[in-house]
């Protein structure tokens, strides 16, 4: 594997954190919002973002891995 390749690679999962912390801050900011959530409420705020990070990664991943 070529240096410049694992500097894209690199480069690429930088943008995925910043991609994650972006969703995390909007999930974040929805909780603020909403001053009285149900720990049910939170709980399925959770399994949706668990859901979306595991399904960005497993396509960076797939990206990654040509």
């Amino acid at each position: 594997m070529s240096v410049v390749k694992q500097f894209n690679d690199f480069i690429f999962f930088i943008i995925l954190g910043i991609i994650i912390s972006c969703i995390f801050d909007i999930f974040r900011t929805l909780r603020k919002v909403q001053k009285k959530n149900s720990i049910y409420v939170v709980m399925i705020q959770d399994i949706i973002f668990f859901i979306i990070i595991t399904v960005l990664t497993a396509i960076y991943m797939v990206n990654v891995i040509d």
